[in-house]
């Protein structure tokens, strides 16, 4: 069919084109998401789903680490990551993932548990959006712009449609307690002066 084609094109071009020609990703990004605009599981072979699923894990273990990290060392790279995470959200609310079993691997290890993934990705926007409000627990790190917040904003949206938000990030912030995985030396200097 010419939506196959297309999106096997557009995924390949992806895949050929991250991290190199962001401008190009961007485009054909958006020329994806348009191609599964109000598509479900019904409406497109399981092949279709699968290989946009397994392009974007490609996109994401090329600059794998965590969202943060890559907003300090790579802002355009993690802003288009940003924009491959609505579209996985985007996907797992049009429940596409349904077409994934234990036999696609990896793929529905990471996709197929909308919740976990939720959760998994939310942390990553916590730890994000803390950076900006705790700079002496984060090491100073540079101040997002209107942009980043934008992708941001987006993307916790997209998130709030597959799980719901507010409850979802409390809970986890109830079971992680205090954010504590940025020490910085004046911490651990106020934390001795304080034995």
């Amino acid at each position: 069919s010419d939506s196959s084609t297309s999106l096997d094109v557009l995924c390949q071009m992806l895949k050929d084109g991250y991290p190199s020609n962001l401008l190009s990703c961007r485009e054909t990004l958006s020329s994806v998401t348009a191609l599964l605009l109000f598509k479900s599981c019904h409406d497109l072979p399981k092949g279709e789903v699968v290989t946009v699923f397994r392009t974007l894990l490609t996109v994401f273990q090329r600059k794998c680490t965590t969202l943060l990290d890559l907003l300090q060392t790579h802002p355009s790279a993690a802003l288009f990551q940003l924009d491959c995470w609505s579209l996985v959200f985007r996907m797992l609310e049009q429940k596409l993932n349904c077409v994934l079993g234990p036999e696609d691997g990896i793929l529905y290890k990471i996709f197929g548990k909308h919740a976990i993934l939720a959760n998994y990705i939310l942390l990553q926007v916590m730890d994000a959006l803390y950076s900006q409000l705790l700079w002496d627990e984060y090491g100073a790190t540079q101040t997002f712009d209107a942009e980043a917040f934008d992708h941001f904003c987006s993307l916790c949206v997209r998130i709030g449609a597959v799980v719901p938000l507010l409850p979802t990030t409390c809970n986890l912030v109830t079971k992680m307690g205090c954010l504590k995985w940025h020490a910085t030396l004046t911490n651990q200097q106020r934390g001795a002066e304080l034995v």
